[in-house]
């Protein structure tokens, strides 16, 4: 698999995973706990990716050109806690790693 697939590979699984988060959170009546456990993992791969690029002695032009952005983005604007009770927050950050990681595959693509 080529560098330019393995970046569009990667934001396609992110953005398939909070995708998923956010379904249980607005079509199931699963635990908010449990959703807000899920988020928090999310946040967590989101950080430890987005650290491991920025250490990187180097890093591809896709790389450095839509993922590393795309996480940042990411990491800046989910803030909502990983262990929130808060729906409405919790949802806000979901919304918007769905639509920042949307923006960089739309680039990408």
């Amino acid at each position: 698999m080529s560098k330019e697939n393995a970046v569009l590979n990667e934001l396609t699984e992110l953005k398939s995973k909070f995708d998923r988060v956010m379904d249980k959170l607005t079509l199931t009546d699963m635990d908010l706990t449990v959703i807000s456990a899920e988020y928090g993992q999310l946040k967590k791969r989101v950080k430890s990716r987005l650290d491991e690029l920025q250490q990187a002695a180097a890093i591809n032009v896709d790389e450095q050109n839509y993922l590393l952005p795309a996480l940042r983005e990411v990491h800046l604007h989910c803030v909502a806690r990983s262990n929130t009770q808060n729906r409405q927050t919790l949802s806000d950050s979901l919304c918007d790693a769905q639509d920042y990681l949307s923006h960089y595959l739309s680039q990408k693509r």
